[in-house]
């Protein structure tokens, strides 16, 4: 079964390399899995083996997600806001605006401690439909004022490969910097 296999995967990597938890992905497989979300949620927490759990998805908290949420110490939503080059639109948060998935992650998982997972891609916004122009740094700015408002344990970043990219290490260091206070 699969479930008893990652399990057995995971407890054994944080066993060996003494990890304070394990975090799940519970993206796609997750939510469409045979098993029912509750009965797959309990198994996850019998095999944790007392590590600590904590669970990532998407920012609209589906249910089968929100069952494993529930046995979870914390959980990590990926509020993320990008701006969608191929499509012309913010992407990921009902494309919606920085800020706002950051809101709605607070509504759908704030009833557990957080990690607040945001984007460090596609930020900057060209002018569009009347909205004027966002710099990366802007958008960044609004995401992670909004995420703070949460009270999160934490702010996580996808990814390192896309902060890389930030123009200039000035700009990187302030990301930087501004995240070290906040943890």
């Amino acid at each position: 079964m699969f479930i008893r296999a990652m399990m057995a995967g995971c407890v054994g990597l944080a066993r060996e390399g003494g990890a304070s938890s394990i975090l799940l992905d519970a993206e796609y497989h997750w939510i469409h899995g045979r098993m029912p979300a509750r009965q797959a949620s309990a198994l996850v927490l019998e095999l944790a083996d007392g590590h600590r759990l904590g669970v990532t998805g998407y920012t609209h908290l589906q249910e089968t997600v929100g069952a494993l949420l529930d046995v979870c110490d914390y959980g990590c939503p990926q509020a993320y806001a990008f701006w969608n080059p191929q499509q012309s639109h913010w992407s990921h948060g009902a494309g919606s605006e920085p800020g706002a998935p950051q809101r709605r992650a607070t509504r759908e998982w704030g009833h557990r401690p957080m990690v607040m997972a945001l984007a460090a891609y596609w930020l900057a916004r060209p002018a569009r439909r009347g909205l004027p122009p966002m710099t990366q740094r802007e958008a960044w700015d609004v995401s992670l004022a909004a995420a703070l408002e949460a009270g999160p344990l934490g702010i996580g970043v996808w990814s390192l490969k896309w902060l890389r990219k930030w123009r200039g290490h000035e700009e990187r260091m302030t990301l930087v910097r501004a995240l070290s206070e906040v943890v």
